[in-house]
């Protein structure tokens, strides 16, 4: 036993932590249970990527047999990106700064 435990303290985490915890983890579900929960979540985001993937290759091959689909993808994603660095990818204008 450490000196904490023979002087009868206890090590405690703040409350915020110990909600976090207790919502991450049920007490009443078996580990097999929340592993199994885990396992299905992983493979349909890795599905979703894939389809992700597929979906997006499908329109460049479209953009890149058409001018006007590739006109059209641009001006769709004018207005649907906002992170600079995506923009970025696309060779679109960065956005302007809100001045507050």
């Amino acid at each position: 036993m450490g000196l904490s435990g023979a002087l009868g303290l206890r090590r405690t985490l703040p409350s915020s932590n110990v909600a976090q915890i207790s919502r991450s983890f049920p007490r009443n579900e078996e580990p097999s249970g929340r592993r199994a929960r885990y396992k299905v979540a992983s493979k349909e985001r890795k599905r979703e990527t894939r389809r992700n993937i597929l979906a997006g290759a499908w329109v460049r091959k479209e953009e890149a047999d058409d001018p006007e689909a590739s006109a059209r993808l641009l001006q769709g994603l004018e207005g649907f990106l906002t992170r600079p660095h995506d923009r970025k990818l696309f060779d679109l204008e960065p956005l302007p700064e809100d001045d507050e």
